[in-house]
């Protein structure tokens, strides 16, 4: 008897589908009148004199991402995603579907001037390990707001690919930052205005 209930309730249910509510990205508000809206998407809006008119929302190209002591700006459809990878390191990371990556280690206890090369050896081990080849040497990056920032320019070469890697770190007052971009050689043409944004962007905040 409780099986055939059970079956009931089952097709009783069946035969009434539940209705999602439709939820959008951005909620608008003009005055005391709000609007729910998905980017590029447009609604027709009444003002306050009755007039009818239409709104819309559309994501920049680009935006601005800013942390505690440095800022950049990013594609804007992409995600900056962080994590905590100790009690005084963060970690900022954005990457494209291609591969390209743009990393930022913010250290508020620590100088992290001398990791450079720890961090290639950690980025690039595993394709050293399978067989590709390393050639690196020492680079400089100047920000436009003065700082200068040191580091290696590195390129894994293997026979699919060439990676070109960046990784220059900036240090003061026992705090400071890692910068890292990755991409494929491959990939510059569709990828390297990520990399190159990031760069001429880059601001540390003293």
């Amino acid at each position: 008897m409780k099986k055939l209930v059970l079956l009931v309730l089952v097709l009783a249910f069946a035969g009434h589908p539940a209705v999602a509510e439709e939820l959008k990205t951005y909620k608008l508000t003009i005055g005391d009148q709000t609007i729910d809206l998905d980017a590029g998407e447009t609604e027709e809006f009444t003002l306050p004199n009755g007039e009818k008119t239409t709104v819309s929302i559309s994501r920049n190209e680009f935006s601005t991402f800013k942390g505690d002591k440095f800022a950049f700006v990013y594609p804007g459809n992409m995600t900056v995603a962080m994590s905590q990878l100790g009690e005084n390191i963060a970690q900022y990371f954005i990457s494209s579907a291609l591969g390209s990556m743009v990393i930022v280690q913010e250290y508020t206890s620590m100088d992290p001037s001398m990791l450079a090369p720890l961090m290639l050896q950690q980025l690039t081990k595993e394709s050293i390990q399978a067989g590709a080849t390393l050639e690196q040497k020492p680079t400089t990056r100047q920000l436009k707001q003065g700082e200068s920032l040191s580091g290696i320019l590195a390129t894994v070469k293997s026979k699919s690919e060439s990676v070109d890697y960046e990784i220059v770190t900036y240090g003061k007052d026992s705090e400071g930052l890692i910068a890292i971009t990755r991409i494929d050689q491959n990939n510059r043409d569709e990828d390297g205005k990520i990399i190159d944004r990031f760069w001429d962007s880059l601001t540390i905040k003293e």
